[in-house]
């Protein structure tokens, strides 16, 4: 089955992921494929399936949350000490 942009656009985690990858590649259907081409540069992606673009927004996913994560451990954690230094009234 041949991949085309319409199949992106109908299917709403590979039309992110394209619309991610859009910022640093132009895009072009060729044959059974789409084809992502650097635009600095003469990198290319050949994407077959709409898994391919799943995969790519699942990394991205993966991605973001180790950055959160670290974030989150440069920050001082909140403490209840405010409520459990008073006494009750």
């Amino acid at each position: 089955m041949a991949l085309s942009l319409r199949d992106v656009q109908r299917d709403p985690i590979a039309n992110r992921a394209l619309n991610e990858l859009m910022h640093h590649y132009t895009v072009a259907e060729e044959k059974s494929r789409l084809v992502l081409t650097k635009t600095a540069g003469d990198m290319k992606l050949f994407l077959y399936d709409l898994d391919d673009l799943h995969q790519l927004d699942f990394a991205h996913n993966q991605q973001m949350v180790r950055e959160t994560s670290d974030c989150a451990c440069d920050r001082p954690r909140a403490t209840s000490s405010g409520r459990a230094g008073r006494s009750a009234r």
